[in-house]
């Protein structure tokens, strides 16, 4: 197994396939039983996971093959100046656009966290049975957040009901459902774009408001506590606090009595546990690197290496256009930054981009002129047994200030066989 940083359009591809895998499976097999306690943990444990996933690869042995291309000289003399203006790619927008909606997501956030905190200090708190309790007067309905309690005194309640809407709240304190919420709402920044993060955010609320109620029912008659929820549920929310007025009413309602049996619920967490490595382990196998190891290229002309036979070698189609996208950058010519780039690109049976690794740099300046061209190259894919498969192909830049350079000419490699 390997840890890769994947392309953002990947990452967000991968992430979404992997949440709504998270989701489908809690739809199917978990959100009518009363494993409360297991269905906490695998919401949370599921969306952090569904994260990750696109950055681990499990290995998958294939025939894989490495090509190294010919040095493209690029030389100052070629290129006099900066480009004028030029459309920014595909890529570019897709992650001005994402980070646009993070940046907003993260500052909605951050209001709520700041109005629900200014609005802790400036009440007195008091102390009941070790937890600090805040009383409202009706400005906000009866809430928990982090160790406090926010207790809306404005109510009339009967003692039972008292008690059995602090037993709910308590349950929220001491079972630390807030650093769930809290964990949550930084996923939904991340994935933003989502819907079905949300569900799963809605999902894990409604969870902990079972396992409240759960103990609030000990407290006293279900009936009446069915009786408390419906008066509660036109309260305001404020989030991300545990309202006892949290809703839907109704499921909460038909949770209170239902009891799942063992049998079911065991066979039920298993097809979810199962499901839930299948998930991972078709995510990982499509991001499966190769483990051959990268040579040493030199500053001169590499040879072609094979480390699998192949019928044929990739082609480069579009190796001058790439040449002349990349340009050498006046910035770097007036800081007089020269040197040699090495990236690996792994090409599809299609002849596609897949991903890229940098082999060597003698300057990240220069990476960074030629990376974001690197998807952008095709190739006549590489032929094994008459058919096309993956590979891995080295191409090295050569970025001299010497004006003497004269654009490659790129040709096929042919190869060994």
């Amino acid at each position: 197994m390997n840890i890769s940083i994947p392309s953002l359009p990947d990452w967000l591809l991968q992430s979404s396939l992997a949440l709504t895998g998270v989701y489908a499976i809690y739809r199917i097999f978990l959100a009518k039983i009363t494993q409360f306690q297991f269905n906490r943990f695998f919401l949370l444990g599921g969306s952090l996971v569904s994260l990750l996933l696109p950055m681990l690869s499990i290995d998958a042995p294939q025939a894989l093959g490495e090509f190294t291309l010919p040095t493209m000289n690029v030389a100052a003399a070629e290129f006099s100046g900066e480009s004028g203006f030029q459309m920014p790619s595909w890529m570019t927008v897709l992650g001005i656009i994402y980070l646009a909606g993070v940046l907003i997501s993260g500052t909605k956030f951050g209001m709520e966290l700041f109005r629900l905190f200014a609005f802790v200090r400036k009440h007195p708190t008091t102390q009941e049975a070790g937890i600090p309790v805040i009383q409202t007067d009706g400005a906000i309905p009866t809430s928990s957040f982090l160790r406090w309690i926010l207790w809306d005194n404005s109510q009339n309640l009967s003692p039972e009901e008292r008690l059995q809407m602090w037993q709910h709240e308590q349950c929220h304190i001491l079972q630390r459902h807030t650093y769930d919420i809290l964990v949550m709402r930084l996923l939904l920044i991340v994935c933003w774009f989502h819907p079905l993060a949300y569900q799963l955010h809605q999902a894990l609320r409604l969870t902990h408001e079972y396992l409240a109620d759960r103990v609030a029912v000990s407290a006293g008659e279900p009936a009446r506590y069915a009786r408390l929820l419906v008066r509660q549920t036109l309260g305001r929310q404020w989030l991300p606090a545990h309202a006892f007025s949290q809703s839907p009413t109704k499921t909460r309602i038909v949770m209170l009595t239902k009891s799942t049996s063992r049998f079911k619920s065991w066979i039920n967490t298993s097809l979810a546990l199962s499901m839930m490595c299948l998930l991972a382990v078709s995510i990982g196998c499509s991001q499966e690197l190769d483990q051959v190891e990268a040579e040493t290229v030199s500053r001169g002309e590499p040879t072609v290496i094979q480390v699998q036979d192949a019928d044929q070698a990739p082609t480069p189609l579009n190796m001058v256009d790439l040449y002349t996208k990349i340009g050498y950058p006046k910035s770097l010519q007036d800081a007089e930054v020269q040197g040699m780039v090495v990236a690996r690109i792994l090409v599809s049976p299609e002849g596609t981009y897949v991903k890229h690794e940098i082999l060597k740099e003698d300057h990240p300046l220069l990476s960074e002129a030629v990376v974001p061209h690197l998807k952008d190259l095709l190739f006549e894919p590489a032929m094994k047994d008459g058919k096309p498969v993956k590979f891995w192909v080295n191409i090295p830049f050569n970025f001299k200030l010497s004006e003497e350079e004269e654009l490659p000419k790129i040709k096929e490699i042919p190869s060994d066989n």
